[in-house]
């Protein structure tokens, strides 16, 4: 898998809105102060929140407009494989197309058949494991890391699902532990963490004929996120 080739997928999450900040919705918001209220220019210059400026900084995102928490981030990928996969795997909702198979759900203009993909793909093992990627892509993206170096893990091919996905998902807590006490250079330390963690699962879907890429590659164009 050309691992790199997603490394655009938090730059196209900005770009689509999903970190614009919930709070002021673009940087600014109103006076909590006056707010909306209908005041006279001189009782608005009396306000003592904004003196007058109806719109102060937002605290939440500084300014920029642009806010998501790295613990958010960091839950969604835990649940995607603690919850949404683990669930899905234990109620035997796998994907009914494996290898050349996720070839048929695309029309022939190469747009997405969202009646096949929905029945057949949508909500599976391998898609919440697909979603899993993506976040991790995302999350790539947040702390600027390009260029991971991949290696194939050794992984034995009969180990249990269930407790791939709780070795997988301890990850996820190795990067909050990082983020909370953070060492001499915590990104450099969770580029580390991230790399072992795609190498792993890279070598868990290789195993168990999981065809990851085709996954993603149909997540993202289902969720309209062009990379």
């Amino acid at each position: 898998m050309n691992i790199n080739k997603y490394m655009g997928i938090h730059k196209a999450l900005v770009d689509r809105g999903d970190y614009k900040c919930k709070v002021c919705d673009g940087g600014k918001y109103d006076c909590p102060g006056c707010g909306d209220q209908i005041l006279t220019d001189e009782k608005r210059d009396d306000c003592c929140v904004c003196h007058g400026h109806l719109h102060i900084t937002c605290t939440t995102c500084n300014g920029t407009g642009q806010h998501r928490n790295t613990g958010e981030l960091l839950a969604e990928i835990a649940g995607l494989l603690l919850g949404d996969a683990m669930g899905a795997y234990l109620e035997n909702k796998v994907s009914k197309l494996n290898g050349d198979g996720m070839d048929l759900i695309y029309h022939s203009d190469g747009d997405l058949d969202l009646n096949m993909y929905n029945d057949d793909v949508e909500n599976t093992f391998e898609d919440y494991l697909a979603q899993a990627f993506i976040k991790l892509f995302d999350l790539c993206g947040h702390f600027n890391i390009k260029d991971l170096n991949i290696l194939r893990s050794e992984r034995n091919p009969n180990h249990v699902i269930a407790n791939a996905l709780l070795d997988l998902s301890s990850f996820v807590f190795t990067i909050y532990g990082i983020i909370k006490w953070p060492p001499i250079d915590p990104t450099g330390v969770i580029r580390t963490k991230i790399e072992w963690w795609l190498s792993d699962l890279l070598s868990f879907c290789e195993e168990h004929q999981i065809p990851i890429e085709k996954h993603i590659d149909a997540r993202l164009q289902y969720e309209g996120i062009a990379v």
